[in-house]
């Protein structure tokens, strides 16, 4: 096949888009070309491997638009050859202005991940919207999604059931029939290596209940505090 051709039938099968919505398949992700000379990387004293394991976060093979993923620090350090402890002290130190990773529930958020594969806005009829609020119904940790809604609070993500809210005219999502929320997958294990089960992937409805209650109240309580401070 040409190169012509090639490129054609990648278009068609990606539509343009760095994750084909319907499948949710990983193709690319974006990041801007500054990551290299950053300022504030620089200016935080940010080293080489570091900004690799960094680059690592915006870009590996668990990442998802949403930028909220599990991660064990072993995958990672095994994926990025560098030391378990020298991983595991940089993300939750020197990489922390960047990301927040939940111990607990091995999940990481990488802060501006979303911002650099889809921007600033997110409208209602976006086709990346659903996905989007798939990963956060997938995701464990109230802490880390709290973080996510407080990076995002204008995106069109109900915090407390994690569906797409509907544009003003009720024509529902891009794709969806009128006022269409459902179809949010439960916990899943792809791409992870070969006999490797997440622990504890697969949310239950209660545990659903709690996280979605943490996250709503975390949420509100950090818009009271924003509004004390102004």
């Amino acid at each position: 096949m040409s190169r012509g051709r090639v490129a054609v039938a990648h278009r068609r099968r990606f539509n343009g888009d760095p994750e084909n919505v319907s499948k949710g398949t990983r193709t690319y992700r974006r990041i801007a070309t500054t990551f290299w000379n950053d300022p504030d990387l620089r200016r935080r004293g940010i080293t080489g491997d570091q900004r690799l394991l960094l680059l690592y976060y915006f870009t590996g093979p668990r990442t998802n638009l949403a930028g909220l993923y599990w991660l064990p620090l072993t995958y990672a350090a095994q994926e990025t050859d560098l030391p378990l402890e020298d991983v595991r002290r940089w993300t939750l130190g020197e990489l922390a202005p960047y990301v927040s990773y939940d111990v607990e529930t091995e999940e990481i958020l990488v802060h501006r991940l979303a911002f650099h594969n889809i921007g600033d806005d997110l409208k209602a009829r976006d086709k990346r919207l659903q996905p989007i609020a798939r990963n956060l119904s997938d995701a464990h940790s109230a802490e880390l999604l709290a973080k996510w809604f407080e990076l995002y609070p204008a995106w069109p993500i109900d915090p407390e059931t994690m569906a797409p809210i509907l544009d003003p005219e009720g024509a529902g999502v891009r794709g969806r029939g009128k006022g269409h929320t459902k179809g949010h997958p439960k916990g899943h294990t792809k791409g992870l290596p070969q006999g490797a089960t997440p622990r504890g992937r697969g949310k239950g409805q209660g545990e659903a209940i709690a996280v979605a209650g943490a996250v709503a109240v975390a949420v509100a309580g950090a818009g009271t505090e924003t509004e004390r401070q102004s």
